[in-house]
C-alpha cells in the first residue's frame, strides 16, 4: 500500500471581508511513494474565512493549511488519482535507466 504525503509550497493572502491578510491561495505537492514514486502539484482557492475563527498569514502553520484543504475534501480527488498513476506504473512494462 502506498503511502501520501502532503506538503504546502507556498500560500498567498490579501485583504478580504473587512479582514487583513487572509490566506486565499494554497500551492500544494502530494507524492505517493512506496516501491515507486509519483507526484502531483496543484493550485488551489480557499474557501472564505470564518471571521470568528480567522487566523492571519504570519501565523498560519503548513499543517493548518493542510487541514484547510483536508476539510474541503480537496486531498481525496488528488490521493485517487495519485494512486491509480501509482498502480498503472507498477503495472507498466516499460523501463527506464538513470545515469
Amino acid at each position: 500500500m502506498p503511502t501520501f504525503t502532503r506538503s504546502l509550497v507556498k500560500i498567498e493572502a490579501d485583504d478580504a471581508n473587512g479582514l487583513t491578510a487572509v490566506v486565499n491561495t494554497a500551492h500544494w505537492r502530494c507524492v505517493c511513494d512506496d516501491d515507486e514514486t509519483v507526484s502531483a502539484y496543484g493550485t488551489v482557492r480557499l474557501n472564505d474565512p470564518d471571521p470568528d475563527n480567522f487566523t492571519a498569514f504570519a501565523v498560519v502553520t503548513e499543517a493548518q493549511a493542510i487541514g484547510w484543504l483536508d476539510d474541503m475534501g480537496h486531498w481525496d480527488e488528488v490521493e485517487t488519482n495519485l494512486a491509480d498513476q501509482y498502480a498503472a506504473k507498477l503495472a507498466s512494462t516499460a523501463t527506464s535507466r538513470t545515469f
